[in-house]
């Protein structure tokens, strides 16, 4: 990774048995290995440890690759940013470390060549470093005395500082955050040092490896998990999820948090939320369902072995949003805000099959014609 970031290029020797197995890998170090490109036959060779291989026999990565077979490093790469940096860094030490300003002379008198050195001689004698700091310069016929140049102070020189390490570090691919003690870096500069920085690299390097090491069928895989895994709370909480959405086991989710799984009843079940149900289950409608035991029923979720999920029914419910605008529809119609015609639809939009929501409807105003009827009688005897 190394000789990649900064040079640009590496290159490792592949040792295989009689029967092409790989015995070893051995990297080479950068400077000590070299290749030789035959236009005209259009063959390529390596030479490595006093011997010549073939690009078969070895993995070679490169990285911005622009010309065939060279890569570029970083330091190549913005290497005029990084002499500007340099250049920089270099002058504000200058100016910052200087005990004294840069100082002009002025005068409206013509001088000669040979007047202007003597000048400069004098004043560099005289002024020309921070133990002459208590002598004052005195000067006559109208010349005037000027700064060219002021100190830095030192928060403007650690700023600079501060400006050439985000540059450098920008050039990597590396959030400041990640290198800079004076802050911690969040959850996207993680991401971003990831996917910015490290994932060009894994891609690169796997590509290379899948091509001359591994089988048809085979793969290499990078595990990354660790530098995105973020707080044990927010382990727990994307675990949490991915069980309800029935995308992996509890005994998985134990797992991915490093834990050992428990032989115990359903931790190597899918548990399918009923927040969660496919349109394609038993009693959902083009509404979408919310599916669960019965109407306001438990919300806890429905568990099934691995692999039965699509197949396995699930009963219909309401989740506990649901059961609240359902309550609300129904109250409506009783004080007569909502026909019942439209509280019908009302209903269907919640996910409940027409007729059940037909069945509800009429349910409700059945129990409103009786209320009414015993108002009505209590009423009448307090007459």
């Amino acid at each position: 990774m190394n000789d990649l970031l900064i040079h640009g290029k590496h290159l490792d020797v592949i040792t295989r048995d009689g029967r092409g197995n790989i015995l070893e890998i051995t990297p080479a170090e950068f400077g000590t290995w070299g290749y030789n490109w035959d236009a005209k036959a259009q063959t390529l060779t390596y030479q490595a440890f006093g011997q010549t291989f073939l690009p078969a026999d070895v993995l070679h990565f490169r990285r911005a690759e622009r010309l065939m077979f060279q890569g570029e490093g970083v330091l190549d790469q913005f290497r005029t940013t990084f002499e500007m940096i340099a250049g920089q860094y270099t002058a504000a030490k200058k100016i910052f470390e200087s005990a004294l300003p840069k100082i002009k002379l002025e005068t409206d008198e013509p001088i000669s060549a040979d007047g202007v050195a003597r000048l400069q001689e004098s004043f560099r004698a005289t002024h020309g470093d921070a133990t002459t700091w208590s002598t004052p310069v005195v000067v006559s016929g109208g010349m005037k005395v000027g700064e060219i140049t002021t100190r830095l102070d030192q928060q403007q020189h650690a700023t600079l500082q501060e400006f050439g390490v985000a540059d450098v570090a920008r050039a990597f691919g590396v959030p400041v955050t990640m290198i800079d003690s004076s802050s911690s870096p969040t959850t996207e500069d993680i991401s971003s040092y990831l996917e910015g920085c490290l994932r060009p690299l894994l891609d690169l390097i796997g590509a290379e490896f899948e091509f001359k090491t591994l089988s048809s069928d085979e793969r290499l895989r990078f595990k990354t998990e660790q530098l995105t895994r973020g707080t044990a709370s927010a382990q727990a909480a994307a675990a949490r999820q991915l069980i309800d959405a029935g995308i992996q086991t509890p005994n998985e989710a134990r797992m991915s948090l490093g834990m050992s799984s428990l032989d115990a009843p359903g931790m190597d079940e899918i548990v399918i939320s009923k927040n969660y149900a496919q349109m394609s289950a038993s009693g959902a409608d083009d509404v979408g369902v919310d599916n669960g035991e019965s109407i306001g029923g438990s919300d806890s979720g429905m568990a099934l072995p691995a692999g039965e999920m699509e197949s396995a029914p699930v009963s219909e419910g309401l989740n506990g949003a649901q059961v609240t605008s359902l309550l609300d529809a129904l109250q409506s119609m009783s004080t007569g805000a909502l026909a019942p015609g439209a509280a019908v639809k009302v209903i269907q939009a919640l996910g409940i099959p027409s007729e059940d929501a037909s069945e509800i409807v009429e349910q409700q105003k059945s129990a409103v014609s009786i209320e009414d009827v015993k108002e009505s009688e209590g009423v009448t005897d307090g007459t």
